[in-house]
């Protein structure tokens, strides 16, 4: 039965203006559904009780490589009940992930008592098998970007960033379900990657799937009486609730994820599902019932190893630990006077940027310079009363949803969306060599734009006391005109100005001028007045500095060199041709 959740549009007038709040209502859930008969979860180990499961692996195998229309079980004698042919479900989806091109149907038995056959579909023939298993490995690959062998991400991390991809990457199949028109792809996790719509047990064996390669224990839970199936999680040694399907409203609006049904203990679970309980009860901790991420109904996003959101309560950009980072507070019209209230900001992500919509705009919160602008203003036609609720950004294109309510239909998916391509260009790439003394400092070298830097690297740190020459790389650099500012300590300061990036990365190295090609800097500025002269000698041959060690010297940046004494090599240095009486260089490229 398809589950509602509508309330009736209120409408709430503002005292002091003449404007009006319209109430927001609650999106459909989908539809339960599965053709064969729902079963209670079981772990995999219950078949340990009657089989080993490598013989059981062993014994599967070779039928699904030669597709065999029906799987062959009865030497195992494995019980025909609701627990273990749903064990038997979660060993293909845990233990034998590497098919993801079979989907179990019926299941038979002759006798009533031990499971003999399944039934088994295949999205791909032999001939079409690597087509099939390309377009799988790509999709998993970007789901996982970022996150598998991410050591600084948490398990409860990890299962949030995969829950909130897989959430807007697929959308549910709803029109089809309602025509009984389902393929048996929208049952599987294939249909969830690779097709990107599907029903429960596809956005559920998907997740299972996904989790299973970053080191995360799952397994798949059904109830009869919902006619519906989800995930079990174990994070940090607790089990939790995870229904993928139930964050993933119908109508599906682009970029929408919900997190009210994530990581929940079994009777807060319950409460958000018409309080049934015929399904496996042994999520107990309610560490997450109440967490901060269900305030948010975007994505979690993962930039670096930081993870950025939208608080739809504090309408602000934060990081994970809740640090407030930007206010993007704004009203979604609802046309006629009337506005929704809360927060339909989708977010994504482009380089170092968190991408947020807003009504009629996309903005940019860049990571790095911590700034906030528009960034792309798409037109459309559907005219001033629509507003953008769905959003989303990838490969350099994004889709656009537009309505005059969050609430969506089948009508306004269809013929409200609007694509927009960002001209990307190729990454540009800014290389050149440094030389310096003391090569255990490093160098920082920073392209700016007037007093604001735009990008900057340091050079790597390196044990020894001699004059080295070092490499340097800035990628990713946008198009514009940069000065070039390297700086390092007891160093004067070197510039490059007017160095203009179009499209195409610079080699300074190969500049046919000395001083852009191999950047030397000049040593001896131990006081920092960006001139090496007779003040830097007194400040090095001092009594209480000279022939001292950094430790004991009054001024240890006299250790030109970085061998750890201020001595007479350092002096030697510093009233060298090379360094004596210059000042600060500026060079124009």
């Amino acid at each position: 039965m398809k589950k509602l959740l509508c309330t009736i549009l209120a409408l709430i007038m503002v005292f002091v203006t003449p404007v009006y709040i319209t109430a927001e209502a609650e999106p459909e859930q989908p539809l339960f559904c599965k053709e064969s008969p729902k079963y209670l979860a079981t772990e995999v180990k219950l078949l340990e009780d009657y089989v080993s499961v490598d013989e059981l692996k062993a014994a599967i195998k070779p039928q699904i490589e030669n597709y065999s229309a029906r799987i062959d079980v009865r030497s195992f004698g494995i019980p025909f009940t609701d627990e273990y042919l749903s064990a038997l479900r979660n060993f293909l989806c845990e233990e034998m992930p590497e098919y993801f091109y079979i989907n179990p149907g019926n299941f038979w038995s002759y006798d009533g008592s031990t499971i003999a056959f399944f039934d088994a579909y295949y999205v791909c023939t032999p001939d079409t098998y690597e087509e099939c298993k390309t377009k799988w490995d790509a999709e998993v690959d970007r789901i996982l970007d970022g996150i598998r062998g991410n050591d600084s991400l948490t398990e409860a991390q990890k299962a949030l960033l995969i829950h909130d991809r897989l959430v807007a990457h697929c959308e549910y199949d709803q029109e089809r379900l309602v025509n009984n028109t389902l393929p048996t792809e929208s049952y599987m996790a294939y249909g969830a990657l690779v097709n990107r719509i599907c029903v429960c047990e596809g956005y559920s064996e998907a997740y299972c799937y996904l989790l299973k390669l970053v080191g995360i224990e799952s397994y798949l839970c059904s109830s009869s009486q919902l006619n519906h199936e989800w995930n079990i999680v174990k994070i940090d040694g607790e089990y939790y609730h995870v229904d993928v399907t139930w964050d993933d409203p119908v109508w599906d609006i682009a970029g929408r994820v919900s997190h009210k049904n994530f990581l929940l203990s079994s009777s807060a679970f319950s409460a958000c599902h018409k309080n049934e309980t015929d399904f496996d009860y042994t999520p107990n901790s309610t560490k997450y019932d109440n967490y901060f991420w269900r305030n948010s109904d975007a994505a979690f996003q993962l930039i670096g190893d930081e993870i950025y959101y939208i608080d739809g309560v504090s309408t602000t950009i934060n990081t994970y630990d809740g640090t407030e980072l930007q206010n993007v507070f704004v009203y979604w019209p609802a046309g006629k006077g009337y506005i929704w209230p809360g927060h339909y900001g989708r977010t994504a992500v482009y380089g170092d940027n968190l991408l947020v919509s807003m009504p009629d705009a996309v903005y940019k919160y860049d990571t790095k310079a911590k700034t906030y602008e528009k960034f792309v203003e798409p037109e459309q036609t559907f005219g001033d009363d629509y507003s953008i609720f769905g959003m989303t950004f990838e490969d350099g294109t994004f889709v656009f949803e537009y309505s005059t309510t969050p609430n969506f239909t089948a009508q306004i998916k269809k013929d409200y969306r609007l694509t927009y391509k960002l001209d990307i260009k190729e990454p540009v790439t800014l290389t050149g060599k440094v030389t310096t003394y003391n090569p255990g400092e490093p160098a920082l070298i920073e392209l700016k734009v007037g007093d604001e830097v735009k990008y900057s690297v340091e050079t790597e740190t390196v044990d020894s006391v001699a004059m080295i020459t070092q490499s340097f790389t800035i990628n990713d650099v946008a198009d514009g005109t940069y000065d070039l500012v390297v700086t390092k300590a007891g160093h004067l300061p070197y510039t490059i100005t007017g160095i203009t990036v179009v499209g195409e990365s610079i080699d300074l190295t190969t500049h046919s001028r000395n001083d852009v090609a191999d950047i030397v800097l000049i040593a001896g500025n131990t006081n920092g007045d960006k001139v090496v002269d007779l003040k830097d000698v007194v400040i090095i041959t001092a009594d209480d500095t000279y022939n001292k060690t950094v430790a004991t010297a009054v001024n240890p940046s006299a250790d030109i060199n970085g061998d750890g004494l201020c001595e007479l090599q350092d002096l030697i240095i510093i009233t060298s041709g090379n360094n004596y009486n210059k000042g600060e260089v500026k060079v124009e490229y």
